[in-house]
């Protein structure tokens, strides 16, 4: 992950360092289509497989809500979580031009507004988009799995059907904005790759900015 995430900056480094000169030994749009081709693309898929199991994990709990799958449903979490941070070195490009570049991980949640949030719950999207980015998201789902210890949070879900449907709807909302998000970055990857230029938009400006 590590190398993911420092050596293209390394790399843009030394290109905007080269820019200054007539000449540069470096093939930008070949630098550029393998960065959105080989790490930005392939790590948002990533981040949509990891979705999929904390989603699929959620409607588990959801069926059978015990500690055994609040433990697994935690661990799903985790692991959505890591692809994100791998993502989020990314959050340029489509990702803020669809506005949503907070709308994965705005961290911390906000708890009072989350818990005001399933308490006027109403199912469906609609009321999701009335919501604000700090009560959505990871850091939403994080704070209602991990609230407390297993027993208390399990006994939370159990006595509170909203509080479930809630979480349910958050991890849906996720997965369909990400497939936004690569659906964007599939059809801006040819402009993002092709633009060498050193302006605010091109492609090298973005991954270095």
């Amino acid at each position: 992950m590590k190398k993911k995430l420092f050596v293209p900056l390394f790399l843009c480094a030394i290109l905007l360092g080269c820019s200054k000169g007539k000449k540069s030994g470096f093939d930008r749009a070949h630098i550029l289509q393998n960065q959105v081709e080989n790490l930005i693309i392939p790590s948002f898929n990533e981040f949509s497989s990891s979705l999929k199991s904390l989603n699929a994990s959620l409607k588990s709990l959801q069926e059978v809500t015990n500690e055994q799958h609040l433990k697994t449903t935690r661990a799903a979490w985790i692991q959505a979580k890591l692809a994100w941070k791998t993502c989020e070195v990314n959050n340029f490009g489509p990702i803020t031009e669809l506005g949503l570049e907070t709308a994965f991980d705005r961290w911390p949640a906000n708890p009072v507004r989350v818990e005001s949030s399933i308490e006027n719950y109403q199912t469906g999207t609609a009321y999701l988009n009335t919501l604000g980015s700090n009560v959505k998201g990871l850091a939403a789902l994080e704070y209602l799995l991990f609230k407390d210890n297993q027993t208390t949070t399990v006994d939370l879900f159990r006595n509170n059907p909203n509080r479930m449907s809630f979480m349910i709807d958050l991890g849906e909302q996720l997965a369909t904005d990400l497939v936004t998000v690569i659906n964007a970055w599939e059809a801006y990857k040819e402009a993002f790759s092709t633009d060498v230029s050193n302006t605010a938009n091109a492609g090298i400006t973005l991954l270095a900015n």
